[in-house]
């Protein structure tokens, strides 16, 4: 199973990149829209999203998709209305930033079972 992770920041995706190492996925990182088209068109059959919405609209990323893949949003949380624009544009899981660290694993697990 393959997660594409859409956000600009290197260094919280090599965290997410290992945690999802050590559940048994492959992982990408898209950081513009360009990359998020080219991974979703690409052979890896993409299991999850997982949206940084400092790094991107959620309607785009949604839009892109198609709906065709479950997507975790995940931003500021003092950040309310960019949290709730997520919710609205269908998302199927938006949290908070401090919420997403705590339950990367659960997350990650839930797209495999590992």
């Amino acid at each position: 199973m393959h997660v594409l992770s859409v956000g600009e920041d290197l260094l919280f995706f090599s965290r997410i990149r290992a945690e999802g190492i050590a559940c048994g996925l492959s992982m990408s990182q898209a950081r513009n829209a360009a990359e998020l088209t080219a991974a979703l068109n690409s052979t890896a059959e993409v299991s999850l999203i997982l949206l940084d919405l400092d790094a991107m609209d959620a309607s785009t990323v949604m839009a892109a998709s198609a709906g065709r893949f479950p997507v975790v949003a995940y931003g500021p949380h003092v950040q309310a209305e960019l949290l709730r624009n997520a919710r609205e544009a269908g998302c199927t899981r938006v949290v908070p930033r401090s919420v997403f660290v705590k339950e990367l694993q659960e997350i990650l697990t839930g797209a495999k079972g590992c």
